[in-house]
């Protein structure tokens, strides 16, 4: 008797499920914090959603839904079943879950602010000329002075502004000072050092950039990003002779100012995710106006998602110039630092 019955329940069992599973309406969406959902009843979506729903249809619409045009494409192909199909929609509505989380996490996780120390170990060379009425001296400010080498400190800012831009801003500042007793005449500002003369120097350098990092070349889901770096750098030079001993002293001081836009090229390898090697470099010629390159490669090791720890060597050459005067120095050597990460 139960068999008997059993015949009847069985047939019945199965049409009904080949119609849930091709009758129900999958509706999709995406919440602000960019999570998916998925509701087979309407009611279910909140209102500010409803107009951004995307539904996935059964075979009683199947005429006007793009799955019944892929069905029809491929007749003769292998036949899937209404349980097997309303499977795939299931996997297919956990991989979008899955790639939403994925994004979510990489947002979250995204360090947005970087605030960086360096202390740079450097060798320099540095010209000046000041005329008055035309003449002056060419000097060289380390030979002839008797300047220094003096490490420099460097501080930079940066907002990462998305995973392929960032904003940047930078500032170093060194003060280098020489006192010696000079072995040729300087003309400098119209005054006259003659040989032999006690001069005290001192020669300031403040330097300051602004600069956008557009990294659109990326390859390996990041491992390798490349792209266009834009700056305007400018510079504020002073630089001031003093020879307080003869009689009367004579001290003479000269500014400079200049700034530029310039472009170039950051790349950043990312071997492991613990890992970034980092190079840039940026510059352009103007002509009678000067001249500015800077150029940096290195490697950041970041034991903690907050810290990182870094080294690399640095040039840095440039020129303001006021034809006839003029102001040049090149900076060159190894740095190291430490960035706090937000």
């Amino acid at each position: 008797m139960i068999f008997k019955n059993s015949i009847f329940i069985i047939p019945f069992f199965i049409i009904s499920l080949y119609h849930v599973a091709y009758s129900q309406t999958l509706y999709r969406w995406i919440d602000d914090k960019d999570t998916i959902h998925f509701t087979t009843h309407y009611e279910n979506i909140p209102l500010g959603y409803r107009n951004l729903v995307q539904k996935q249809e059964g075979v009683d619409k199947a005429d006007t839904t793009s799955e019944a045009q892929r069905r029809e494409k491929n007749i003769g192909s292998p036949v899937i079943s209404p349980i097997e199909e309303q499977a795939e929609i299931l996997a297919d509505a956990s991989t979008f879950q899955q790639e939403g989380n994925i994004r979510k996490a990489e947002r979250e996780t995204r360090v947005k602010v970087e605030l960086e120390g360096r202390y740079w170990i450097t060798d320099f060379t540095a010209e000046a000329k000041v005329t008055e009425s035309g003449i002056g001296t060419d000097i060289d400010l380390k030979d002839d002075l008797g300047l220094k080498d003096e490490d420099l400190p460097d501080v930079r800012f940066t907002w990462n502004t998305g995973p392929k831009s960032k904003l940047r801003l930078a500032y170093s500042q060194v003060a280098y000072s020489g006192d010696e007793t000079i072995e040729r005449t300087i003309e400098f500002a119209g005054e006259t050092y003659t040989v032999g003369t006690r001069v005290i120097t001192d020669f300031d350098v403040k330097y300051l950039r602004l600069g956008w990092a557009w990294q659109f070349i990326n390859i390996a889901n990041g491992r390798v990003k490349l792209g266009t770096l834009l700056e305007a750098k400018g510079a504020l030079i002073d630089i001031s002779l003093d020879a307080p001993y003869l009689i009367p002293p004579i001290k003479e001081s000269e500014r400079f100012i200049g700034g530029l836009p310039t472009v170039g090229a950051a790349l950043d390898i990312n071997p492991h995710k613990l890992v970034n090697i980092f190079a840039e470099v940026s510059g352009i010629y103007a002509g009678k106006y000067g001249y500015f390159l800077d150029g940096e490669a290195g490697i950041k090791i970041i034991p903690i998602k907050y810290v990182s720890i870094l080294g690399g060597y640095r040039i840095l050459d440039f020129q303001v110039e006021d034809d006839p005067d003029l102001a040049q120095l090149r900076i060159s050597g190894p740095f190291v630092g430490i960035t706090l990460r937000f």
